[in-house]
């Protein structure tokens, strides 16, 4: 009965806090299901312990934690912490109560400075469908995930840059991104990872993105 479905792929949150129960840092965990322009995306609901985690720095270490136990399409795009979960009148998750997503913490975004943050930045939001994105946000904490970042490294190829999917994933913000960028009229040896955002993946490479899921 608590089934999602997320972009045709079945997720059931259960599983997925099953294993955030695990994690020694955290108190209490929850995942629910957001909405947007960009279509469906999970959200994971932390409550770390003794505060914990408050700062954001731990979250990219939580999602590699799920990713040694589930698919990757049942890892989280976005992450909220919490001094508590909501609760009902009889003690269980309000799941109606859980706030939206916001991986800027609540701060108001500092504007791309240059060119090259502009055009990732603009990027983004075609890709994903959220506006106002700054050159410190992540791409995973305002709704990226593997099979989107086929279509950011696209869109950068379209504009002239020449672009990795590893590069997208160890410079995540628009600015450590923009500042990786180089301009080129087509892929070289260290850019062939590009060419499966043009649909050119293998069963093999694909099911590594998606944690063997189509």
């Amino acid at each position: 009965d608590d089934q999602l479905k997320i972009r045709g792929m079945r997720v059931e949150p259960g599983e997925i806090e099953a294993v955030l129960a695990r994690h020694p840092g955290l108190e209490a965990s929850a995942v629910g299901v957001w909405r947007d322009a960009a279509g469906a995306r999970l959200v994971g609901y932390t409550v770390w312990r003794d505060g914990d985690g408050g700062s954001g720095a731990e979250r990219p270490d939580l999602r590699e934690w799920l990713r040694r136990e589930l698919p990757e399409h049942m890892v989280p795009s976005a992450w909220v912490t919490l001094d508590a979960l909501p609760l009902t009148a009889n003690g269980k998750l309000d799941r109606a109560a859980l706030p939206v997503p916001d991986g800027r913490g609540g701060l108001p975004p500092e504007p791309p400075r240059t060119d090259a943050e502009r055009d990732v930045a603009e990027v983004w939001r075609e890709v994903l469908g959220v506006d106002g994105i700054g050159r410190d946000d992540g791409f995973f904490d305002v709704g990226g995930d593997s099979i989107r970042s086929l279509s950011v490294v696209a869109g950068l190829r379209r504009r002239g840059y020449r672009l990795d999917l590893q590069r997208l994933f160890t410079h995540q913000t628009v600015a450590e991104l923009a500042a990786a960028l180089t301009r080129g009229d087509g892929p070289g040896p260290a850019d062939a990872p590009a060419t499966e955002a043009f649909g050119l993946l293998g069963p093999e490479d694909l099911a590594k993105l998606t944690g063997g899921d189509r």
